[in-house]
C-alpha cells in the first residue's frame, strides 16, 4: 500500500472513531477535534508552567480550576456592578430583565427559564416585589395561576443597571481581539449547551452520573 493510501486509511479511521461520539457532522469540527488530537504540546502556546500543572493534575482539572479563579474574580466585579442599586446581582437583574421582555409572563416560567433552584428564583421575584420592580397579578383565564409585570419602577431600575452592565462586560472580555472573542463566544456556546442539557437532567441524575463514590 503507498503512503498516499495509507494516509488515506489513517483518515478515515480518525473519521470513523470521531463519528463515534456525538459530535456535529463538519469538516471544520473534525479538523479542529483532528488537530487537538495530533498537535504537540509544545505548539499549544502555554506557558512552560501551565503545561506542568497538566501533567501533574490532568487537562480538565487545570482548566476547571483556571476557569474558577476567573468565576471568583468576576463575582468581585459583579458587586461593584450591582453596587448603589435595587439589585443584588445577576439573578436579580436577569429576572427581571426576563419579566420586562416577555410581557406578562407566569411565575412558574419564569422560573423554568432561570437556571436556579425553583425555590431560590422564586426568593427572587419576591424581593423584586418587595422593592416594587415587578408587580404580581392574577392570571384573567386562571385565577389560581400568578403572573408578574415590570413596574414603572422596575423599568427605571433596569435602565439605570444596563448601563453599568455594558461596563463590566467590557471588563470581563480584558484586553482580547474581537476575533478571539468569537473564538470565546464558540467555545462557551458549545460548553453551555453541554450543561442545559445536563441540567435539564434534574441535579439528581446529574449527581449520580457524574459524581460516584462517598465523600470520606
Amino acid at each position: 500500500m503507498s503512503r498516499k493510501n495509507e494516509l488515506l486509511k489513517d483518515l478515515v479511521d480518525e473519521w470513523s472513531s470521531y463519528t463515534s461520539g456525538d459530535r456535529p457532522l463538519h469538516l471544520a469540527d473534525f479538523a479542529e477535534w483532528l488537530s487537538d488530537k495530533y498537535v504537540a504540546s509544545e505548539n499549544r502556546g502555554l506557558p512552560a508552567t501551565v503545561e506542568k500543572e497538566i501533567e501533574r493534575e490532568s487537562l480538565d482539572n487545570t482548566v476547571a480550576r483556571y476557569f474558577g479563579m476567573l468565576v471568583q474574580l468576576s463575582n468581585v466585579w459583579i458587586k461593584i456592578t450591582f453596587k448603589g442599586t435595587p439589585f443584588q446581582g445577576f439573578e436579580d437583574y436577569g429576572i427581571t430583565q426576563f419579566i420586562m421582555h416577555s410581557g406578562t409572563p407566569t411565575k412558574s416560567r419564569v422560573t423554568e427559564r432561570s437556571t436556579l433552584e425553583r425555590s431560590t428564583a422564586f426568593e427572587v421575584i419576591r424581593r423584586m416585589q418587595r422593592l416594587e420592580l415587578v408587580e404580581e397579578f392574577p392570571d384573567p383565564n386562571d385565577k389560581r395561576t400568578k403572573r408578574v409585570k415590570i413596574s414603572p419602577k422596575g423599568k427605571a431600575a433596569l435602565k439605570e443597571a444596563d448601563a453599568r452592565v455594558d461596563q463590566i462586560s467590557r471588563l470581563m472580555m480584558g484586553d482580547l481581539t474581537e476575533n478571539k472573542k468569537f473564538d470565546l463566544l464558540k467555545l462557551l456556546l458549545s460548553l453551555t449547551q453541554f450543561h442545559v442539557k445536563e441540567y435539564q437532567k434534574g441535579t439528581d441524575e446529574v449527581e449520580k452520573n457524574w459524581f460516584t463514590g462517598e465523600l470520606l
